[in-house]
Formats: structure tokens, sequence, C-alpha cells
């Protein structure tokens, strides 16, 4: 069963966005920034421009990364869907129920109270071990908080999702952070994205982006 505040009429083709990307993991820290190109259905290309270019195209169970300045790609064939994992957030927004029961979890519960929408979730048999229970948080149809709990009931990963883009009736995070605790450590990711354009013509060269005649290119299958 599928619990939505709002049904959605306008079609979103493609999506262009810059973005920055900051992980810590203790003393280590790492940031990339780059623009990400989204095609209806399942097409992502993201062209890391620091700190070292690279295109990695996502489309099904395939992974292309082309290092142009080394002229060296590598293609990885997967038996499973792919995907850029932080961007998969912000596709997310244009699913039911934020795509998660595409990744195999089950509706438990949902609470509202005035403009403000609680689901809970069973996680997919994969993460019953780990996991027991995701919480996705709604206030006037944005997403703003999500948490999964361990089978200990202790939060294991939480997202805080900020200042939101309204597109017809979609709204999407500008700013997301993400906090994932384990027992060894503790990692932090913010994610901000500017200069969002929804429906318009992508470059030719990444609509029908392929590796470079000449270019080095190792396949891998995992």
């Amino acid at each position: 069963m599928v619990y939505n505040i709002t049904t959605y009429a306008i079609v979103i083709d493609n999506a262009t966005t810059e973005f920055k990307r900051n992980l810590k993991q203790g003393i280590n820290e790492e940031t990339i920034e780059g623009i990400v190109y989204y095609q209806f259905p399942e097409k992502v290309i993201v062209y890391i421009q620091k700190p070292v270019k690279q295109l990695i195209s996502f489309e099904s169970n395939n992974v292309i990364i082309y290092y142009p300045d080394d002229s060296i790609a590598f293609k990885f064939i997967s038996s499973y869907p792919v995907s850029f994992s932080f961007f998969e957030t912000f596709i997310n927004i244009l699913k039911e129920d934020f795509g998660i029961c595409d990744r195999g979890y089950t509706l438990k519960d949902h609470k509202t109270k005035k403009d403000t929408l609680i689901t809970y979730w069973n996680p997919p048999p994969i993460l019953s071990k780990t996991a027991s229970e995701l919480k996705l948080v709604y206030v006037k149809n944005k997403i703003i908080y999500s948490e999964l709990k361990n089978k200990y009931g202790e939060t294991l990963l939480e997202a805080e999702y900020k200042n939101h883009i309204n597109y017809g009736e979609y709204y999407f995070p500008r700013e997301i952070n993400t906090t994932l605790k384990t027992e060894q450590y503790t990692i932090l990711e913010k994610i901000t994205y500017k200069n969002i354009i929804f429906n318009d013509t992508l470059p030719e060269e990444i609509v029908n982006f392929k590796i470079p005649e000449g270019v080095e290119t190792e396949e891998i299958k995992w």
C-alpha cells in the first residue's frame, strides 16, 4: 500500500545539477566537485571536475569510468543494477515512497499529523540481520529526515534534507547531511547541489556518451 500526500503530474525527463560532496571519517576528509546529468528513466552521467577529472556513466547494470587526462577507461558489468549512491537520493524524489519499495522495503506503519507524514518500513531480507526499521519524515510533501535503525533499535544511519527547491509538485533537497554510525567509526557526509535545471536539452556528448576511440579500456565483470 502506498501513502502519498500529493499525486504528481509533471514529468521530469532530465536534470542537470552541480554538486559538492564532502566526506569525513576520523582524521580523513575527501571532497569532490562536479556536474551530474540525469536522463529518464535510469541514465546518470557524473562529470567529476575535482580533484581528478572523471566521467562516470551509470545505465542499468553497466558502469563506465573514463579518465580523459590519462586516456584510460574501465567498464564494469554487474549482475545487478548499479547507481551513483549519493545522487540516487535526488532521483528518488521522483518515485513513490522515495523509491524504497524498489529496494525491497515493505510498509510497516504510518502516522499523519497536520502537514507531517511519518512512514515506518521493514528492511529487505538482505538487510534483516543488521537493520530493523527505516523511518521517513515528510513535512508539506518535503522529505526532511530519514533514519535506519540497527537490529538493537539504535540509529545506524540518519539523514537530514534541507534547502528544498520546488519544481511542479516535487521538492528536491539542495543539501543532504548523512551520518553513518558503526562500532568502529562514524562517517559524516555533506552533499550540496546548485544550479539545478530540469527538462532542458542535455549536451550531445552526454546523451550519446561513449568511450572515445583509441582509449585503453579494461572490462571487469562483478
